[in-house]
């Protein structure tokens, strides 16, 4: 039997603790240590301790809930994240352990779709009147560069967050966990709009915000009035800049996916993936 390399072996165990994310609840130091913890870094202890878990969880009825057997699965080295219940923390350490024995692109795969290793996602849209209300003008007047592109991008936050809400609480993790940020350009002339505030709740999320950041020219003055499409590529390390700080507080610097990438421009020094649209 073909089994994963010792080299294989650490990156997937790199990649499994490096999944760990920190959340902060109100009031309390809550550390939400997601798949594994830092003592099983190598394949031996790992394999040992999916050995143990499903030795562990052969014990308990397939319905019961990831709570009866956190505190025991944690003293293995194992975090939320797996599953639910029972069943489904059964069968996702199971594609593990298949991944460990039978490398291959179709377990890796399956593996990747079933953890929920993404809780933050950053969508760019630096152009346009972008807003949730009179983005189409006063008496129905279209105001340049908006209205399909704004309800597009409406949708498919509301859409993201409810995917990622649903693929979180089958992990057995805290669907408050997922959120999005939809950044895009800050217009004092705002003409009616909302396009000059600077924080802004999506309707229709409960963790879903629009940060609108300010192009400023060379010496610093805010550029004030609603430019082309063509034009803000120009200002887009000034931006990121000012994204950084930003956002840092409410994403606490987590990790974001590529959405509707078309321009390599931007410049996300921190590390971050960026989505451009």
């Amino acid at each position: 039997m073909t089994t994963c390399s010792a080299a294989g072996q650490d990156q997937l165990i790199s990649w499994l603790a490096s999944s760990a994310n920190k959340t902060h609840a109100r009031g309390s130091d809550h550390e939400d240590s997601m798949l594994i913890m830092d003592r099983l870094c190598s394949g031996r202890s790992l394999r040992t301790a999916l050995t143990g878990a499903q030795r562990l969880l052969g014990s308990y009825d397939d319905t019961a809930p990831y709570s009866d057997v956190a505190d025991e699965m944690a003293q293995l080295g194992f975090g939320c994240g797996w599953g639910r219940d029972v069943c489904s923390i059964k069968n996702t350490l199971g594609m593990l352990e298949d991944v460990l024995q039978a490398p291959g692109p179709e377990g890796l795969e399956s593996l990747l779709a079933r953890v929920p290793t993404i809780t933050s996602i950053v969508l760019v849209c630096p152009h346009g009147y972008f807003g949730q209300d009179n983005v189409l003008g006063p008496l129905g007047d279209r105001l340049p560069e908006a209205g399909g592109i704004v309800v597009y991008l409406l949708n498919a936050v509301r859409a993201l967050e409810a995917e990622m809400k649903r693929r979180l609480v089958a992990a057995g993790r805290s669907a408050h966990l997922a959120r999005i940020l939809l950044v895009t350009r800050l217009i004092p002339e705002a003409c009616g709009t909302t396009c000059d505030q600077s924080w802004e709740p999506v309707s229709g999320t409960d963790s879903a915000f629009i940060l609108r950041v300010p192009f400023r020219r060379k010496n610093g003055m805010v550029l004030r009035k609603w430019m082309s499409r063509w034009v803000p590529w120009v200002h887009a390390r000034g931006v990121c800049r000012a994204v950084q700080c930003a956002w840092a507080a409410p994403f606490g610097m987590q990790r974001a996916i590529r959405y509707g990438t078309r321009h390599s421009a931007w410049d996300a020094p921190w590390g971050a993936s960026w989505g451009m649209l």
